[in-house]
This record gives structure tokens, sequence and C-alpha cells, in this order.
């Protein structure tokens, strides 16, 4: 695998849609999501290719450290994205970040994870018809469901 540093633009992004509508985050707040994923992103980039850390890292290159921070019109405009825009960016992270092991357990990916959630809840719209925990029910019999082979065997 490679690894690449993520577009400003992407990283920003995701730190907007991590929070949901309801939220109302602060521009600090987005901002300090922005520093997470970046900093995923540097310590991704470290493990794949070790001088990586040390040449970024000596140098000064932390988010927004001469870049722009993301303003109230930037943020009313990221979250006029379409969705799909959304999620393909939060794939394109997680597979830039994953370079280490314990990956998922930082902060950065936490960002990813809500970007998609609430990128993914908007692609589905209003699902207040469905029922939770419910799927509809199978009608070709010809198919069997790995869940319905594991209950045959228990029998």
């Amino acid at each position: 695998m490679s690894a690449f540093l993520l577009d400003d633009d992407l990283i920003e992004t995701l730190a907007v849609w991590s929070f949901g509508s309801y939220d109302h985050p602060t521009l600090e707040g987005i901002n300090e999501r922005a520093r997470h994923l970046y900093e995923l992103n540097i310590e991704s980039l470290s493990a794949r290719y070790t001088d990586v850390r040390e040449n970024r890292l000596a140098s000064g290159m932390v988010w927004h450290n001469g870049r722009t921070q993301t303003t109230t019109g930037r943020e009313i405009a990221i979250r006029e994205f379409d969705p799909r825009v959304v999620v393909q960016a939060a794939r394109c992270a997680d597979y830039q970040c994953c370079e280490f092991d314990d990956y998922k357990s930082r902060p950065g990916y936490a960002v990813i994870e809500r970007a998609l959630y609430h990128a993914t809840t908007k692609l589905l719209g209003n699902d207040d018809d469905l029922q939770w925990g419910s799927v509809p029910e199978i009608k070709d019999r010809g198919q069997v469901s790995l869940f319905e082979l594991s209950k045959r065997g228990r029998r």
C-alpha cells in the first residue's frame, strides 16, 4: 500500500461533516477535528515512510500553520456538498490513514467515521417509515442466508 498527504480541503470537509446539522459546532471545534485528522494522516505517512515524521514535523508543518482556517461561510458552503462526495472523501481518508495497526483508536479516525455516518444518513433521507432492527422477508426461498444456515447447525 501507499499513503499520501490528504488535501486540506478534504480534511476540512470531513471535519465539518463530522458534526451533524443539529450539533451547532464552533469553528474551533471544526478546526480541532481537522487537526486530529491531519495528525492521523501524518502518523500514517510516518509509519509508511520512515523519514516523513522527521522531515515534516521538524519543519513545523502542522494543521493550519500558515493555512486558512474554517470560516462560517466556508462551513455553510461545505455543508451543501453532495453527501456522495463526502462518502468518497471519507473512504479516501480511511485508505490514506490506515498504515499502522491501531489507527482506528485515534481521534482522527473518529472524524472519518462521524463524517461517513452523517453523509450516509443524509443520503438515506427520512427513514421514519422503516422499523429499526427489521429486514424484509426473503420471498425467494431458494436463497438461504448464512444466519439460517447457522441455525440449522444448532438443531
